[in-house]
């Protein structure tokens, strides 16, 4: 199982990404605190929109 979709390199044992996909990867997630809905757990967590 693959968590990051994101393209790598072997060398060895270790993986290698590159950068720039690294940084399009963060780009795309969404920015804490800025609201897409809540959840069904929000409430329990103290988080609200």
């Amino acid at each position: 199982m693959r968590l990051l979709e994101i393209p790598r390199r072997k060398l060895g044992a270790k993986r290698l990404y590159d950068r720039f996909d690294l940084d399009a990867f963060a780009s795309a997630l969404p920015i804490e605190g800025e609201s897409e809905g809540e959840t069904a757990c929000d409430h329990l967590f103290g988080v609200s929109s």
